[in-house]
């Protein structure tokens, strides 16, 4: 009984957790480009003193017309240095990002498709794309070069 009782809880979590990323998932359209969008990062604490925050960060993709994540994670830093984590590595150089740092966007180099409506291949960060929205203060936002 106890093991029903655990499973039964499981598959409500599942559930839960498939039911808010749907509903939480932006649009977008790759156009002829590649449907992987690439991370968005949002902060899920606010600033602590050294200028770091805690983050979610999801790897999303275009899938349907919706904004679907395959992999999530969470991690501590500067948004510099969550930033150089993933450009480095993943060779993406496309960064949006909030004046405080606190919502990232780094897209695929090779999407060139709308995101929220906004694009084609979006100059300015589209509200939230997947994630349930960074909690930090931060009153505006702009894009970084």
């Amino acid at each position: 009984m106890k093991k029903l009782g655990r499973r039964h809880a499981f598959i409500q979590s599942l559930l839960a957790v498939a039911l808010f990323g749907l509903a939480q998932a932006g649009t977008c359209d790759p156009r002829q480009g590649t449907s992987e969008i690439g991370f968005e990062i949002a902060a899920t604490s606010e600033r602590m003193p050294d200028g770091s925050y805690y983050y979610e960060s999801a790897l999303l993709r275009c899938q349907g017309g919706q904004i679907v994540s395959w992999a999530t994670t969470t991690t501590e830093g500067t948004p510099e240095a969550v930033t150089e984590s993933i450009t480095v590595p993943f060779n993406m150089n496309r960064v949006l990002r909030n004046e405080c740092g606190s919502h990232i966007i780094i897209l695929h180099n090779k999407y060139k498709g709308t995101l929220n409506g906004i694009g084609p291949n979006p100059q300015e960060i589209p509200g939230m794309l997947y994630l349930s929205g960074e909690r930090a203060n931060c009153p505006t936002q702009s894009v970084t070069p």
